[in-house]
């Protein structure tokens, strides 16, 4: 069995209507059961759907022939964004796939590969800079300005600091709890800084991605890479930097840190800040309200690129499902 993936002049951020085809065998009810079962996850992700398997149960009062039964398909295809074929072999999906191509339509033969390909379409825009440069703050307010954008929560092990809340700048974990996850294999990326252990759940980032919006998350160096070979061509890495040291030891020192605390953290940010390869763009956090205005326009052009990228990757007319 070959899940054939088609990319067309849409990509599924832009489709609001699906329609759900075959396979068309001699037991109809076990293949309606089928299509409404893919249906209503389909549905779940925010799509209007449309099943033509249910017209079956209608035809049991009015009889009608497999032309007249294609016939009435080809019409509500033709009104629907796409085609989300099932796996099996069958003349009538057979058709309907040729049908839709020939007008242009995105098609994907399978649930498994529709949910991928919605997590292709994503993009991430990865915040990585010293402690203290404003990561989180900036990140929150990008997301609040800009629609489609959601903050990927990671995890820790460190208790919550004055004013933070769970679940909004960390989901706060036990030592234990996060231990687990590492040997379990849950994580997308893991670091341990001063002491205390972080890291994306492997979900996160394709949770986000499966509602049709875009992710921002606030990573090291490290995590950026790891992020990366997860998901690649997807990421954008910005380098997030302090207009000083003078004024990172300040923000420090008003987070209520202690002074042996900072001057740790200022070593490694010294560092951190002069690190000049493997970002995307770097921005320097002066000012808020500038440096979120900055980051709306990276964002807007990445994903711009992006569909740029996806409406022009090759396009196949094959169905394969043996």
């Amino acid at each position: 069995m070959t899940e054939q993936v088609m990319r067309a002049e849409a990509i599924l951020r832009n489709v609001d209507s699906v329609y759900i085809a075959g396979p068309y065998t001699s037991d109809p009810d076990t293949c309606t059961e089928a299509a409404i079962g893919v249906g209503n996850a389909v549905r779940d992700l925010g799509f209007q759907v449309f099943i033509p398997h249910l017209f079956h149960f209608w035809d049991k009062i009015h009889p009608r022939g497999y032309e007249d039964w294609m016939d009435q398909d080809f019409h509500w295809l033709d009104r629907c964004d796409m085609l989300l074929s099932l796996h099996g072999a069958s003349p009538g999906s057979n058709r309907e796939w040729q049908r839709a191509t020939s007008h242009g339509k995105t098609c994907v033969l399978g649930l498994p590969a529709f949910r991928q390909r919605m997590v292709d379409e994503g993009v991430i825009v990865c915040l990585v800079g010293p402690s203290g440069v404003g990561k989180t703050t900036v990140a929150n307010l990008l997301t609040e300005d800009v629609g489609g954008l959601e903050v990927a929560v990671s995890n820790t092990s460190r208790p919550p600091r004055d004013g933070e809340v769970e679940g909004e700048e960390y989901n706060f974990l036990s030592l234990g709890e996060m231990e687990d996850m590492k040997i379990e294999g849950e994580f997308l990326e893991f670091t341990e800084y001063a002491g205390n252990l972080y890291g994306f759940a492997s979900e996160t980032v394709d949770d986000i991605f499966l509602q049709r919006k875009d992710a921002v998350a606030v990573v090291d160096k490290n995590g950026l890479n790891q992020i990366r070979e997860a998901y690649p061509g997807q990421v954008v890495g910005v380098h997030l930097v302090p207009p000083s040291l003078n004024e990172l030891e300040k923000r420090m020192a008003g987070d209520g840190r202690t002074d042996l605390e900072i001057n740790s953290r200022l070593t490694k940010a010294a560092s951190e800040v002069n690190d000049l390869e493997g970002w995307d763009y770097t921005v320097v956090n002066n000012d808020l309200d500038r440096t979120v205005a900055h980051l709306e326009v990276i964002y807007e052009y990445e994903r711009k690129q992006a569909n740029y990228r996806l409406e022009r990757t090759p396009v196949s007319t094959e169905r394969r499902s043996l």
